[in-house]
């Protein structure tokens, strides 16, 4: 059985459309000489710098038949819903070419081009290295123009260059906060000569957006944005394992593949409520038979 698999997607906004970029594959095409499969950046449905209206009635055309596998992605098929949930999500989250730079200081530059076919015969056109939004909506003209030559020949390709891809965090407000995040380290101090990172929130310094994506490209980190006002949350519970063979444990980490324990509560997973590692815990315990799990404040 031949399906796609979807490993990543970006949707790149300007002020006349949206282009949804995806990095996609066959299951069944692998890299010659190993087993990695083929996988490479394409726009969905062929579309370029469209309304958002535009995209939400692609996919709905999709929709709505006994069909409910759409492609895979994270392990799981994408169904009805899971694709309408996608497109909304990635409509709200589409950022300008600038804001995807700097929140992803590996891209250097995006990679667009035509891909036209003629037969068994490709050709590539208006191949460009772009690295802003004027670059980018001079880029779409020039591809639209030759797409009226060509007709359904023609593929467009907007390459990252990467392969896994951290959407920007676009403020609510000019004087809104945040905290720099990486790898579960808060920034705490920020020199020219290097960052400091720790894992007690409540040290973390307090950024403009500016600042922070000023500090994630010069330093060339990846890190995610978090609103400063979970600083002030408690941050004080922490989940136990009190049966199973962890037993006397705590959450050190959770991910979609697995769960880390540790026997130090210092190390434990910090949840910023009660709440959140009440759900937390529910979250967990259907994933995991045979054990039992308790939030407790530290």
């Amino acid at each position: 059985m031949s399906y796609s698999i979807m490993y990543a997607s970006q949707f790149i906004r300007t002020e006349t459309g949206i282009t949804p970029c995806i990095l996609a594959g066959s299951n069944n095409v692998c890299e010659a000489g190993n087993k990695r499969r083929v996988r490479d950046w394409s726009c969905f449905r062929n579309l370029v710098d469209v309304p958002a209206e535009r995209l939400t009635k692609e996919a709905e055309s999709m929709i709505g038949s006994g069909y409910q596998e759409h492609w895979r992605a994270n392990n799981k098929w994408v169904d009805d819903a899971g694709l309408m949930r996608w497109m909304k999500s990635k409509i709200n989250s589409a950022a300008t070419v600038e804001d995807i730079m700097m929140a992803n200081p590996d891209i250097c530059f995006i990679h667009c081009y035509a891909s036209v076919w003629r037969g068994l015969h490709q050709e590539i056109q208006v191949d460009t290295y772009i690295h802003n939004s004027a670059e980018f909506i001079e880029w779409v003209a020039s591809y639209r123009k030759i797409q009226k030559d060509v007709g359904t020949s023609i593929y467009a390709v907007v390459d990252f260059g990467v392969e896994k891809i951290y959407a920007p965090t676009v403020p609510h407000s000019g004087d809104e906060k945040f905290l720099l995040k990486r790898q579960g380290l808060y920034l705490i101090k920020a020199e020219d000569t290097g960052l400091t990172f720790s894992s007690d929130i409540h040290s973390a310094l307090e950024l403009s957006h500016e600042q922070s994506l000023a500090i994630i490209k010069n330093h060339r980190i990846n890190a995610a944005l978090v609103k400063a006002e979970n600083k002030h949350l408690p941050h004080n519970a922490v989940i136990k394992v009190t049966q199973g063979n962890y037993a006397g444990s705590y959450i050190r980490r959770v991910s979609r593949k697995d769960i880390r324990y540790t026997y130090n509560v210092n190390q434990a997973k910090r949840y910023p409520t009660t709440s959140a590692a009440e759900k937390a815990r529910k979250n967990i315990e259907r994933k995991v038979a045979d054990s039992s799990y308790a939030v407790i404040s530290i």
